[in-house]
C-alpha cells in the first residue's frame, strides 16, 4: 500500500481493503402545513369592493349624523366632536384599505359591516334607515338599502 495525500491506496496487484462506512440517518425536517391557495385576483377584488362599500356606508352614516347634529336646534358640541373624530378614523381606514393584505381587507369588511349594523340599529326613528343611504351612489348602494341590517 502506498500513501498519497493521506489516503491509503492499494499497490498494483493488491486487493483493496473493505472499509465499513457507518450509516448516518437523515435529519428529520418538520413538515410545514400546506399553504392555503392564493386568493384569486377576482376574489381579492370582490373582497376589497365589499370592504370599501362597508367603510363608505359608515362614513355616509357619520356625514348624515354630523349634518343633522349641526342643524339641530341645540347642537351637542361633545357629540359633534365625537362624530367628526369617528368619521376621520373611517376616512383614514379607507385610505389604508387600498394597500392592505387580503386578510386585513376581510377583517375590515367584518368590522365595518358590524359597525354599520350597530349604527343603523341605534339611529333615531326620525332619521329612518333609508335616509342614511339616500344620495349614496355606487354598485352596492341600492342593494344595501333593500336589506335590513
Amino acid at each position: 500500500m502506498t500513501r498519497a495525500l493521506g489516503i491509503l491506496t492499494p499497490d498494483k496487484g493488491q486487493a483493496a481493503e473493505a472499509v465499513e462506512v457507518p450509516v448516518v440517518p437523515e435529519p428529520e425536517i418538520p413538515q410545514r402545513p400546506p399553504a392555503p391557495p392564493p386568493e384569486s385576483p377576482r376574489t381579492e377584488a370582490a373582497g376589497y369592493a365589499a370592504a370599501l362599500e362597508c367603510v363608505r356606508l359608515v362614513i355616509a352614516w357619520y356625514n348624515r349624523a354630523i349634518y343633522l347634529e349641526e342643524r339641530s336646534p341645540s347642537p351637542d358640541r361633545e357629540r359633534l366632536d365625537s362624530l367628526v373624530s369617528e368619521r376621520r378614523a373611517c376616512v383614514t381606514d379607507r385610505k389604508y384599505l387600498a394597500d392592505a393584505e387580503a386578510s386585513e381587507v376581510a377583517r375590515m369588511s367584518l368590522v365595518y359591516g358590524r359597525k354599520l349594523r350597530r349604527l343603523l340599529e341605534e339611529c333615531p326613528a326620525e332619521w329612518g334607515a333609508s335616509q342614511l343611504t339616500d344620495g349614496i351612489n355606487g354598485p352596492a348602494s341600492s342593494s344595501m338599502r333593500s336589506h335590513s341590517f
